[in-house]
């Protein structure tokens, strides 16, 4: 491989593409990206499981509106936990994983849940869920869950 002779033109990298923040994407772009990519496939889970299981209108967790609204939610709540965590600790990458498998832990218990509701909560649309209801909730907090650990601690080379 040649050497660049002191005449020819220099590309200098834009700040953000260091390795440090996050590689070639700036870091907003990189958080759009995971938005939109969880987005995606949370509806494309939805619209497939509600053409293989009888899905009740009446469940409102499984209605367009809440699957878009909760998916943009965790990935924005996913981004914000790993930049607290990157100022906050010396290994970011090991806390966010870690807060992340305790968060989809944790989310898990209300959709297991949604199978014995309070009557109030029926008639607000939360359940009770039917089994197929439940799993096709439970495959979205996962999907989510591994998207937003693969995407949203940015590719270094560096990790810790």
């Amino acid at each position: 491989m040649s050497r660049p002779s002191r005449h020819s033109p220099q590309v200098r990298a834009h700040p953000s593409a260091s390795p440090a923040r996050g590689g070639s994407w700036p870091p907003r772009l990189h958080v759009l990206l995971t938005v939109v990519a969880v987005v995606a496939v949370n509806v494309l889970i939805r619209a497939v499981a509600v053409r293989l299981v009888a899905v009740s209108p009446a469940f409102k967790p499984l209605q367009g509106g809440p699957v878009v609204f909760f998916s943009v939610l965790g990935a924005l709540g996913a981004a914000a936990a790993f930049a607290a965590l990157r100022r906050l600790t010396r290994q970011p990458v090991r806390a966010y994983r870690a807060c992340a498998l305790l968060v989809l832990a944790l989310s898990v218990l209300p959709v297991l849940g949604l199978r014995h509701v309070s009557p109030a909560a029926a008639q607000q649309g939360l359940g009770p869920a039917s089994g197929p209801e439940v799993l096709i909730l439970l495959v979205m907090h996962v999907a989510t869950a591994v998207l937003c650990l693969s995407l949203v601690p940015p590719r270094t080379g560096t990790e810790r």
